[in-house]
């Protein structure tokens, strides 16, 4: 099944980069990948939001997936966009920020490609104007099952 929406993928891992890539093109997708945060939101602005995703790395130099997400939500017209934050780490500390940063989805990183195809396959296919963002489906574990978080103070 072919997607129509553009996804935009920012990670300074350039391995991490290609291998998104390599997956969405193999599910009919189309991406763009960015090496730097600040690159993706300047191409964001330039672009018709509307049938884009952003998936974003948390740990990057200079700016960070979290800050990415702080700035894209600070836009009113990027209130509705569709912002995954895609991690190895499963701290529920780092977890619980980007929910209350109003993150949409929050993926563990999986080592295995055929499981991270299938777990791109399923959000690329939300329906994101339906898409109802709660604690507990807001988790994606390295095993692709949706989990909830504890809040942290």
């Amino acid at each position: 099944m072919k997607t129509t929406k553009l996804i935009l993928y920012v990670d300074d891992d350039p391995d991490d980069r290609s291998i998104f890539e390599e997956i969405v093109t193999s599910l009919g997708g189309k991406t763009i990948t960015f090496d730097k945060a600040s690159a993706l939101l300047e191409a964001l602005h330039s672009l018709d939001h509307t049938s884009v995703i952003v998936f974003t790395d948390i740990n990057m130099p200079e700016m960070n997936g979290a800050e990415l997400l702080q700035e894209i939500r600070r836009d009113f017209k990027f209130k509705n966009l569709p912002v995954v934050m895609i991690s190895t780490s499963n701290s529920d500390i780092i977890v619980n920020t980007c929910f209350k940063l109003k993150a949409d989805l929050y993926l563990q990183k999986v080592p295995n490609y055929g499981d991270m195809r299938e777990i791109i396959n399923h959000v690329i296919h939300i329906d994101w104007l339906n898409f109802l963002g709660t604690r507990e489906n807001f988790f994606i574990d390295s095993h692709g099952k949706s989990r909830s978080h504890r809040p942290t103070s």
